[in-house]
């Protein structure tokens, strides 16, 4: 069940994001996090918090914890959001 997290704007906010290598090859690699804030269960409409760049090495089925720190828009009204993360893979070029 997904749960809400109360955002202050312009306040500083951290959060850890678990990533878990669930294929049958390693994953490694340079990747970026983005982690949204949203009214809506489903993330969908998110205010973008931020972006930050990782480098990822796991063996398959291995999982590493990462903290993400960030500071809320001073445009998004304080409430309580639901935050969800995304991980994109940067190609090299």
């Amino acid at each position: 069940m997904p749960s809400t997290a109360p955002v202050a704007p312009g306040k500083k906010s951290s959060l850890s994001v678990t990533l878990q290598d669930k294929g049958n090859e390693p994953a490694s690699g340079a990747a970026a996090l983005t982690v949204t804030a949203s009214t809506d269960p489903s993330g969908a409409g998110g205010t973008p918090l931020t972006s930050t760049p990782l480098k990822v090495k796991l063996k398959p089925g291995a999982a590493k914890s990462y903290k993400v720190r960030f500071t809320a828009p001073t445009a998004l009204p304080a409430g309580r959001y639901y935050l969800a993360a995304t991980v994109k893979r940067r190609r090299a070029g």
